[in-house]
């Protein structure tokens, strides 16, 4: 079980990496555009601050790997980018993009699972 954790884990991460680079650094602007016509001026800062959440979140999940003692926190980082994913959900279903929502469903289990995983893990020690 715990195998299958770390991969769900390293794989999860790498994912809101790629978040990052395409909200943040490299944004399509043919994709983005109905967004933008949604969203007007806000469209930007808030591609940019869902980079870094997604960013800082891919961290996260990957630095307890390198620093033991940060086991538990894994847990806390799932939880809130399920939420962040929940929010994502939420701006896709104003924009009508059917297609991403099912993408974000998707991760929103895999990031759930992991946060329950990790938990029954820890769980098990105390």
């Amino acid at each position: 079980m715990n195998t299958l954790l770390s991969v769900l884990q390293i794989a999860l991460a790498l994912k809101f990496i790629s978040i990052t680079y395409t909200h943040a650094i490299r944004p399509d602007r043919t994709k983005m555009q109905n967004e933008g016509l949604t969203f007007g001026r806000f469209t930007a800062p808030l591609l940019v601050l869902t980079g870094i959440f997604a960013f800082l979140g891919g961290i996260g999940l990957v630095l307890p790997f390198f620093m033991t003692h940060l086991k538990g926190f894994v847990t806390w980082i799932a939880v809130v980018l399920a939420v962040l994913i929940l929010l994502g959900m939420m701006f896709h279903a104003f924009c009508r993009k059917r297609r991403l929502i099912i993408v974000d469903v998707i991760l929103f289990v895999l990031i759930a699972l992991l946060a329950w995983g990790r938990y029954a893990e820890i769980a098990s020690f105390l």
